[in-house]
């Protein structure tokens, strides 16, 4: 029930809405940020969850140009 598509360390996500991201030969337009919901609360089972991950749940992106992306590929901001 997992339901993020990329994980990643070492960047505030935050800070890409409206820009473009670059991972391997994958371009992503970041268009807002995406705040948690009761359904995932709910399905995990853990009181205020919602309240723990608010701007910490990862950005919506749309694929501008598709490619590969591996595992501990770089993330560049363009």
């Amino acid at each position: 029930d997992f339901r993020r598509n990329i994980i990643t360390s070492d960047i505030d996500l935050n800070k890409t809405v409206n820009q473009k991201i670059q991972i391997n030969n994958v371009i992503l337009r970041i268009h807002e940020l995406c705040q948690p919901c009761k359904y995932l609360q709910k399905k995990l089972g853990i009181k205020n969850l919602v309240k723990l991950l608010t701007f910490k749940s990862g950005v919506r992106a749309e694929i501008i140009k598709s490619g590969v992306i591996s595992t501990y590929d770089k993330i560049k901001i363009k």
